[in-house]
């Protein structure tokens, strides 16, 4: 313990410290992540069952502390003090402190909430969820306003009267254009009620800051939890919007004046009886909906209000069943469906999303106008985009163009070798030699190496032709593992550069939605078992996919660059064409 903070004489955060700096692996954790906390001693093996366990939440992290809000103050700060006055000795007595991950429960709680809503929801709503009936349209409705080349989108997304999905896929605008020009025409219609959800709160931090460019601004209110939300839109918070309330009427007035509400799919999950009592909506567009399972879902569209009518009009579903979906531990073999009944509505395997179901049935009975594809990308440079939209749709995709989509690129001046590589190259695969042996096959030394020398160049470039080289925001690192996210921060340490740490570092699950003018991917893989780990081949639309690969390429703007090793990859079909693809260089 470095420290702790008292409110009102209770414990209601701890500053840790470790013994040394980087001593040890934090790459598994995140600010916001619920964890628990517990003491032991420095020769002993850390065990959650020999001492009081304290529920808490990062609060921030770097290389020398790790900051926790406990969840219920601690009175008995005497614990922190002893602990606090207890450091490391020769007797190998001295206390440490140990943190886990943890999990709540009401997560659980609110998925057999959602099923009993779905239960005792309308018939025509359970009808519509369960393929039972087609969705309703209403073509005489028009739009009020002008949304340039999207408004045959919104046009029939409002002639939508139940559901209506849209297949973004990246680069497209799906977010910052699709969302905001549907929310903008059904602001134009008084006294309507938008619902904005989203599975991430990184998404939901997304939707926030598209509501900030709205002009004129609207209001809204956001549900969630302070830690879990960007500190610039913490003033939206339902927590701080209600802070001059002084009663119930007062909160349940803010609550309803408020004509957008936006919330995680989770956040919202857990308060539904009491807002939908509160407030009828018109419209729920819910983005990333491809990643969002069916059971997270049901209790939110089935849900009734005080009236018993359904508390949302109608839903729109954003999202590309191409990209990432749902994270599932339980295994494929566990959840293929048997059930012919549930197969008739094409409920074939619980790993699905509702969005994916709901798609493959719209195009099997060919039911009209309730989906649409964007196929116009702002984001990748066309040869930057090529191996993705050939392989991955069926090269449909257009750019739009934007500037730096036809521009060439911006390293005039470089010098020879490595450096003229980087300067030249939009699509480039970088081959590494199979590793020496490693203690952890997690990472990789070889390749982190690779990343490090690629960094390197980016600076030298900047330099010599005098650009802003500001890593946040130029360059991007996809790995498979996180053990090779510290892999790759210890070699860029090494070069000594202004801001490496500001390089976001991650996995792809992680970087789904991001971009960057640079993106490098370590596939980091030495053993050709783990090529089933850094690869998942899906047949969709009759087309092989690799929804992380297709993930991994299209985060880049200007450049991408593929480090690994040929030999290995080489035996994965889709691998294969893409060494074929790039612009190969050995290091």
């Amino acid at each position: 313990i470095k420290d702790f903070v008292c409110e009102d004489e209770a414990v209601s955060s701890v500053i840790l410290e470790f013994t040394e700096p980087q001593s040890a692996d934090s790459t598994n954790f995140r600010i916001g992540d619920i964890v628990i906390l517990y003491s032991y001693h420095q020769d002993e093996v850390p065990t959650a069952c020999a001492d009081m366990v304290i529920r808490a939440s990062i609060v921030d992290m770097n290389v020398d502390t790790i900051e926790l809000r406990l969840r219920n103050s601690q009175t008995a700060s005497k614990v922190f003090d002893k602990h606090k006055s207890l450091p490391l000795g020769g007797d190998g007595r001295g206390l440490l402190w140990a943190i886990e991950h943890d999990m709540l429960e009401s997560m659980t709680g609110a998925l057999f909430s959602a099923m009993h809503g779905f239960l005792s929801g309308t018939k025509a709503r359970r009808d519509l969820i369960l393929s039972q009936r087609e969705p309703s349209v209403d073509a005489s409705l028009t739009i009020n306003g002008e949304y340039g080349r999207f408004n045959t989108l919104v046009t029939r997304a409002k002639q939508s009267r139940d559901i209506f999905l849209i297949i973004g896929p990246p680069g497209t605008g799906k977010t910052s254009f699709g969302l905001v020009n549907l929310l903008k025409e059904e602001l134009t219609e008084p006294d309507t009620n938008v619902l904005l959800l989203s599975y991430t709160n990184r998404a939901v931090d997304e939707i926030c800051e598209m509501l900030e460019t709205i002009n004129p601004k609207v209001p809204y209110l956001r549900i969630g939890n302070e830690l879990n939300c960007s500190p610039q839109f913490r003033p939206h918070l339902m927590k701080n919007l209600a802070a001059d309330c002084s009663n119930r009427d007062q909160i349940r007035g803010l609550f309803i004046r408020h004509r957008i509400i936006v919330s995680t799919v989770s956040s919202l999950a857990s308060q539904l009886h009491t807002l939908f009592k509160l407030k009828h909506f018109n419209v729920a567009i819910i983005d990333e909906a491809s990643q969002i399972l069916e059971p997270h879902l049901l209790g939110i569209l089935s849900a009734t209000d005080g009236n018993g009518k359904c508390a949302i009009d109608k839903f729109i579903m954003i999202g590309d069943h191409k990209q990432l979906p749902a994270v599932v531990v339980q295994s494929p073999k566990h959840s293929v469906v048997q059930e012919k009944i549930l197969l008739d509505i094409g409920l074939k395997d619980r790993r699905n999303s509702l969005f994916e179901r709901l798609y493959a049935w719209v195009k099997e009975k060919n039911i009209p106008n309730i989906a649409a594809t964007l196929l116009r990308q702002g984001r990748m440079h066309p040869e930057v985009g090529d191996f993705a939209n050939a392989h991955f749709y069926g090269g449909k995709l257009l750019p739009v163009p934007v500037a730096h989509q036809t521009e060439n690129l911006e390293f005039k001046k470089y010098g020879k070798d490595f450096q003229e590589y980087v300067a030249t190259t939009r699509f480039g695969f970088i081959h590494c030699d199979y590793p020496k042996i490693e203690e952890n096959n997690k990472s990789n030394q070889g390749e982190a190496r690779i990343v490090a020398a690629l960094v390197g160049s980016i600076y030298q470039l900047c330099l010599l032709n005098k650009l802003d080289f500001n890593p946040a925001k130029r360059i991007g690192i996809i790995v498979p593992f996180r053990g090779q996210i510290a892999m790759i921060r210890k070699e860029l340490a090494l070069l000594k550069i202004p801001q490496t740490d500001d390089i976001v570092i991650d996995t792809v699950e992680r970087f789904q939605g991001s971009q960057r003018d640079i993106m490098i991917f370590s596939t980091t893989i030495s053993q050709l078992y783990q090529l089933n780990i850094l690869s998942t081949l899906v047949e969709i639309d009759g087309e092989l996919i690799d929804r992380k690969l297709n993930v991994a390429l299209t985060r880049a703007k200007k450049q991408m660059f593929i480090v690994g090793n040929a030999h290995l990859l080489e035996k994965n079909p889709l691998y294969k064409e893409l060494i074929r693809k790039g612009s190969i260089s050995a290091y």
